[in-house]
């Protein structure tokens, strides 16, 4: 039974480290970097016109509200890629 608990909830192959990093902000700056650099805009005018329309839209949005300062700490991207399904683009 304690094993079939540990395989539910404890991970044996936990990340700890993001390229030679350990501390969780620099590890959160690190995959923003990527992405942005990864997803960025090469147009600068559509970039900002985006930003601008999601900000206009966000103004109403009455949703699930996060931390102002830290909204996505590394223990919530951590538990969003381990609830990813293995094989599943």
């Amino acid at each position: 039974m304690n094993q079939n608990w540990r395989s539910k909830f404890e991970f044996a192959n936990k990340c700890t480290e993001v390229d030679g990093c350990i501390d969780n902000r620099v590890i959160a700056e690190k995959f923003a970097q990527h992405f942005m650099n990864t997803f960025g805009y090469s147009n600068l005018k559509l970039k900002q016109a985006l930003t601008d329309g999601y900000f206009k839209l966000s103004e109403n949005y009455f949703g699930l509200s996060l931390p102002e300062t830290d909204p996505f700490g590394t223990e919530l991207v951590s538990k969003i890629i381990a609830d990813l399904n293995s094989g599943k683009a």
